[in-house]
């Protein structure tokens, strides 16, 4: 006659089931989070590009009341970085004065590469024209297609994203 509880075989079918079930959810959340990672950093890269036109094109004031002539992305494999280069020195490595803000970096295992390389994208302002920049701040073509591609790479669980900058007409996407 059986007494209401489990067997000893019942219970360890159970656990193995949660065991696998488990393995399974972790499995899919790991891959779920590189592939966030690696979208949320083409999502930044990309606004803060958007954000550096807005201010080229709407020529904002510093606090001495004068417009910046360029407004630049620093992108380099590990960080992104913020330059506002002030009048008189159009060229981002050796500009005359400009505000810069902390490096974001990326997450753990996102890579940033550009294709064709470059280290510096600038907005002119009141122009939506964008130009490129290595790190000698020697100017860079783009690429055949008009557009200089930057690609995030999340390893092999986050796969890759790409933002497109238009040199003619500034337009990222």
């Amino acid at each position: 006659m059986k007494s209401g509880g489990y067997t000893l075989v019942e219970l360890i079918v159970a656990i193995a089931i949660i065991g696998i079930l488990a393995g399974i959810a972790f499995t899919g959340l790991y891959g779920a989070t590189g592939r966030e990672n690696t979208r949320n950093t083409a999502l930044e890269i990309r606004g803060t590009l958007r954000n550096m036109q807005e201010q080229a094109l709407t020529s904002r004031l510093n606090s001495a009341g004068n417009p910046a002539s360029e407004y630049a992305v620093v992108i380099d494999p590990t960080f992104y970085q913020t330059v506002r280069i002030e009048k008189g020195n159009s060229n981002p490595v050796t500009p005359a004065a400009t505000v810069v803000t902390e490096p974001t970096r990326y997450p753990a295992g996102v890579t940033v590469s550009t294709t064709p390389t470059l280290k510096f994208v600038s907005f002119t302002e009141n122009k939506a024209v964008v130009k490129f920049y290595d790190s000698a701040g020697n100017p860079v073509a783009a690429a055949a297609d008009g557009a200089v591609a930057i690609t995030v790479s999340g390893g092999a669980t986050g796969g890759t994203q790409t933002v497109k900058i238009f040199q003619a007409t500034g337009r990222i996407e």
